[in-house]
């Protein structure tokens, strides 16, 4: 009973997943910079290292202005502008400003690591207390908290999934590769995340 449970909700996802709705194309923007960037840069700069720097940094601060209105108005509901502005300083150009003062790829690389595990120990820590609030401010319409609880559990397993992909293409895969899969991250996480809440909503909700 439970094995088949398993099996029709891992079905629901993978149909979920090739069947989606069409995304915002401006979440392929940070692949199509690198694509450009990283081969320009590797031209200016003697230094490899410096060309991925140089390539990294760009698509991140790309990535973060394009989160930037979602984060303010997420933020807006709970805290004042000057506590919005002190995060958003200290998580965005702070963040760059410190891995551009290290200068070491590996740290970029590792960096993504870091979030990944954040992610999934707040989330764990949610499925401890039992409250789901992480869940329930980015998934509202997980309506029963049965529903809730079973989001908080995948999306932990999620994150730790995203910790060992990306420490194996760190000691597995060239530059070029990880720099593709950081660009391409932000249209897969989307659809990864899409495809899970739906399975979620389907399974516990009984809502396609």
């Amino acid at each position: 009973m439970i094995l088949d449970r398993i099996a029709g909700a891992l079905a629901d996802f993978v149909d979920l997943l090739r069947n989606q709705p069409p995304m915002d194309p401006l979440m392929a923007v940070p692949a199509v910079v690198l694509m450009v960037s990283w081969p320009m840069f590797q031209i200016l700069f003697d230094d490899q290292a410096a060309a991925f720097m140089s390539a990294f940094v760009l698509a991140m601060a790309i990535r973060l202005a394009l989160r930037f209105d979602l984060v303010v108005v997420r933020m807006g509901k709970s805290a004042s502008p000057r506590l919005i502005a002190a995060v958003v300083l200290l998580t965005g150009p702070g963040i760059l400003a410190a891995l551009i003062w290290i200068g070491q790829p590996i740290w970029c690389q590792r960096f993504l690591s870091a979030y990944f595990l954040v992610m999934a120990g707040l989330h764990a820590l949610d499925v401890i207390d039992g409250g789901n609030r992480i869940v329930g401010a980015n998934w509202p319409g997980l309506v029963l908290p049965r529903a809730g609880q079973a989001m908080s559990q995948a999306l932990v397993i999620h994150y730790l999934g995203m910790v060992l992909l990306n420490e194996t293409l760190i000691a597995r895969a060239d530059p070029t590769l990880w720099l593709l899969y950081f660009g391409l991250l932000p249209l897969m996480s989307q659809m990864l995340l899409n495809a899970l809440y739906q399975t979620v909503r389907r399974s516990y909700q009984g809502i396609a």
